[in-house]
């Protein structure tokens, strides 16, 4: 038997699903950023429900302003079918899926939706670094301002790779840069006066850093630093006394996932970033 459970408010909803997203932080991480900000005004929650099963399979999901999210880690095609029955998705023009890749990419395709990925990820998780084994050049350390010029100019070309042409301008890039470094949660690996490599611990929400923005300019590839910078920053939170970090990763981007599984991240999901314009 499926069920479909409906909650009076969203007080009711997050109650009820609190644990369930608190135990799986990471995989809910841009879910539960919506959900902390639900007070802010101007943000509307339409709908959200559960689709659970007999044998404990549940499907979440969360339809708030502009985007719909769906997740879940098991699900049967009679429990995806009654979230269609209950959201039409071929009306929404301007709008954002994110969840479970697979889950999420059917929803759609059933109702004949077309639709662009933009975006398909990793989730990875860290609780131990795998010891470095070779010797790479280079000094991690937080980004300083007095390499402003050359941290702005790979953060445009991490965004243009990444997002393309129209997530940004270099203005806002910059000016995410200059914040970041005021924040101490840029980091860079520099040879002499030359910055190589980048990430950003976007978020330390819950006790639980989350790293991403991981770039390394093309001409220093395939030399260890981007493995270097991410193992130093990944131990230092470890012996800062977290617990675990977690990091999303391009899922197309090979070269990458085998960085992340080196340095001693283990996948635990897939997700998807999708867009339906009118």
């Amino acid at each position: 038997m499926i069920e479909i459970k409906t909650f009076n408010t969203f007080h009711d909803f997050w109650t009820y699903n609190q644990s369930e997203f608190l135990d799986n932080y990471y995989i809910y991480f841009n879910f539960i950023k919506i959900l902390d900000n639900t007070n802010d005004s101007g943000i509307q929650v339409f709908d959200a429900f559960n689709i659970v099963d007999d044998h404990d399979r549940t499907i979440i999901c969360i339809w708030v302003d502009s985007t719909f999210f769906s997740y879940s880690n098991e699900w049967t095609t009679e429990m995806a079918i009654k979230v269609n029955e209950r959201i039409d998705f071929p009306k929404f023009n301007n709008y954002a899926f994110i969840g479970q890749r697979d889950l999420t990419t059917s929803l759609l395709s059933r109702v004949n939706v077309e639709a662009t990925t933009r975006k398909n990820r990793h989730v990875y998780t860290c609780k131990k670094v795998m010891p470095i084994t070779s010797e790479i050049k280079g000094i991690v350390e937080n980004a300083s301002i007095e390499y402003l010029d050359q941290l702005v100019n790979l953060g445009i070309h991490y965004h243009r790779e990444e997002f393309g042409l129209t997530e940004k301008t270099d203005q806002e890039i910059e000016s995410n840069i200059i914040s970041a470094i005021q924040s101490g949660i840029l980091y860079c690996l520099r040879i002499d006066n030359v910055i190589h490599s980048i990430l950003m611990v976007i978020s330390y929400d819950r006790d639980k850093p989350m790293i991403g923005s991981l770039y390394t300019k093309p001409i220093s590839r395939s030399k260890g630093y981007a493995y270097k910078l991410l193992h130093t920053v990944t131990e230092g939170l470890h012996k800062s006394g977290y617990n675990i970090c977690g990091l999303l990763s391009n899922a197309d981007n090979p070269a990458s996932n085998r960085v992340f599984l080196k340095t001693g991240y283990d996948s635990i999901y897939d997700s998807v970033f999708i867009t339906k314009e009118e």
